[in-house]
């Protein structure tokens, strides 16, 4: 039975850290993503539950804590060359948008 909630909080994980990049990744990266996250996901689960002895009632401080950085991290390398070397200011927000 625990095996079975910790695959939901996994799944949970990589659904809430997938809304960051979906306009930026294509459905193969985000195959790529989704599993190599699910791997940090139990690493960063079996560190903070069995070594650090973590209490967290329910488990969603560690999942959204994972999930915000994990995302952060992805979403920056997935940056295009087109929106940093950006030199006519074209990426920024107006008043008319």
């Amino acid at each position: 039975m625990i095996a079975i909630i910790d695959a939901d909080f996994g799944a949970a994980a990589c659904l809430i850290s997938m809304d960051a990049l979906l306009g930026k990744c294509m459905l193969p990266q985000l195959m790529l993503i989704v599993t190599i996250e699910a791997f940090f996901y139990m690493l960063n689960s079996t560190l903070l539950l069995e070594f650090l002895k973590y209490m967290d009632i329910g488990g969603a401080m560690m999942i959204q804590m994972f999930c915000v950085y994990f995302s952060l991290t992805a979403s920056y390398f997935y940056q295009s060359k087109k929106v940093i070397e950006d030199d006519y200011s074209r990426n920024g927000g107006t008043y008319n948008s």
